[in-house]
């Protein structure tokens, strides 16, 4: 997504909020504690990494699947992280496929061996339904073991930081009523609170939500566009600027252009960009289903949308993701299961500095051993009368035509990282009231 900078009005909140603290602080005849907090800790600096991620979903226990996961074990440069996207073994039982895992050697890049990290999205054949290809009870209480995950219906919800990217796993529910998706849900709810959370860290270059039923696809025989995943998540998306957004689900692979969410007509997205593979900071998200890992396919039953970009139904593989050693780039690669050749590629770059500036706070206050408390005395108490001039400046003492500060956080003027004016309140020349943040560090 394109970076955004927006200087906000928010001096009727701010300094309405700071009103009603002092007021209440005089009328309650009590003091403002005194914090004591240790220096601040200047934030790390330092360049990007490169990293390389497969995803791939939709394999089962096979010779297919088998091979899928023999090419993501020796693909080079070597694979970082393998993230499977839902739907596994086709099965009661879990144990065959994760001796599928072991077996071609990609065991330690799907899970850590002491279970320190996982990478894997519940689908719906993980949910038991009692059919045959579906996990049972026994089946599904060993996959949630071998990843760490909980045995619950709709709470397998996580998120993890991979060097500048960000990683958001939503659990998108069963087929028979378990944990159905929608604005209420759990999934959504975690969402929200992830890229929100996500948004606020200067370090995250990237954000890549993750998934197993779709939100969009072309039309098949097997899953089409979800409504109530799509009308749920894509205007967050848009909100917290993701990415990608990759799912498993139907058994074909299939990218759009970078998409937004079309509040007229939801079923017919609204694209961002001519450019069909190579793009720089769109507006948007690439939405991405990689669903053929060993499956069989499903069959196109309409013409392809103006809004995607690249389709395939007939070649099983898996998706590469890498990240520029600068962290500018990112680029996709589908490579196919039989001999690692791309049959799609697309890339994504945006202007970075290198240098990384956390805005997050660096100290928190416990209430407990970290402030002192004076004893109330008279002359700390308000005044009877109370006006909000007595408290902070509200005019202009110079003829320069100058703004003064009243509230300043980064400095004036300032645009480089680790030196922007934040947020602030100050006094125009025509003694009028002004407040403003910046959301974003560049």
């Amino acid at each position: 997504m394109a970076s955004r900078r927006n200087i906000v009005p928010l001096a009727s909140v701010m300094i309405t909020s700071l009103i009603i603290a002092i007021l209440l602080s005089g009328l309650m005849n009590t003091q403002i504690p005194t914090l004591f907090a240790p220096s601040i800790i200047e934030p790390a600096y330092g360049p990007s990494q490169s990293a390389s991620f497969a995803l791939v979903g939709d394999l089962g226990c096979s010779a297919d699947a088998n091979q899928t996961l023999a090419q993501i074990n020796a693909t080079t440069p070597a694979i970082d992280r393998l993230l499977l996207l839902g739907d596994y073994s086709y099965r009661p039982d879990w144990k065959c496929f994760q001796n599928q895992l072991v077996g071609q050697g990609v065991e330690n890049i799907v899970r850590g061996a002491d279970g320190s990290f996982k990478g894997v999205v519940v689908g719906n054949h993980e949910y038991n339904t009692g059919g045959s290809d579906h996990l049972n009870a026994t089946g599904r209480i060993d996959f949630v073991n071998y990843f760490g995950l909980l045995n619950q219906n709709g709470v397998n919800n996580y998120s993890f930081d991979y060097n500048d990217v960000h990683f958001t796993i939503m659990d998108t529910g069963g087929e028979t009523g378990q944990a159905t998706f929608s604005v209420g849900s759990k999934a959504y709810q975690f969402l929200l609170e992830d890229l929100r959370k996500s948004a606020e860290n200067a370090r995250i270059d990237w954000r890549i939500v993750l998934l197993h039923k779709n939100a969009y696809s072309s039309p098949n025989t097997g899953h089409n566009s979800n409504a109530a995943i799509r009308d749920a998540i894509h205007p967050l998306l848009d909100l917290y600027n993701v990415d990608l957004v990759i799912n498993g689900h139907t058994h074909v692979y299939e990218r759009t252009h970078p998409i937004k969410y079309n509040y007229g007509n939801a079923a017919s997205p609204v694209k961002t960009t001519t450019g069909t593979s190579t793009y720089t900071d769109p507006e948007g998200e690439i939405f991405l289903t990689v669903g053929q890992g060993g499956r069989s396919h499903y069959q196109w039953t309409g013409l392809q949308p103006s809004w995607v970009a690249f389709r395939d139904n007939t070649t099983n593989g898996f998706l590469q993701v890498t990240i520029s050693p600068d962290g500018g780039t990112l680029s996709g690669n589908y490579l196919k299961s039989s001999d690692g050749t791309a049959i799609d590629s697309f890339s994504i770059s945006k202007s970075l500095s290198g240098l990384k500036y956390d805005y997050a706070p660096y100290r928190t206050f416990n209430g407990v051993s970290d402030y002192f408390d004076p004893p109330v005395t008279a002359d700390m108490s308000m005044a009877s009368s109370f006006t909000a001039s007595a408290w902070f400046k509200t005019t202009k003492n110079n003829s320069l035509g100058v703004e003064e500060m009243i509230v300043n956080k980064g400095g004036v003027g300032s645009d480089s990282q680790g030196q922007n004016m934040n947020y602030g309140i100050s006094i125009t020349d025509s003694e009028k009231v002004k407040g403003g943040f910046e959301d974003a560090t560049a």
